[in-house]
């Protein structure tokens, strides 16, 4: 029925957002490590700012959206 095919697409949908969110910190963080041996310290300074402000985007959006 298209009932039941939209609640279980919902469910997909919620599963692969709920994923994406709590594997992100992982996924981060292993970028990190690759990435971090190649900044200078000045450069490195930068990364929380931006990994802030980053969150703070992506939060927003995900409530907005």
């Amino acid at each position: 029925s298209a009932r039941g095919d939209a609640e279980h697409a919902l469910a997909i949908d919620i599963a692969l957002l709920a994923g994406v969110v709590l594997a992100s910190p992982f996924v981060l963080y292993q970028f990190w490590l690759l990435i971090a041996p190649a900044l200078y310290s000045h450069q490195k300074k930068f990364a929380i700012p931006f990994v802030a402000l980053t969150s703070v985007g992506a939060v927003d959006r995900i409530n907005i959206g």
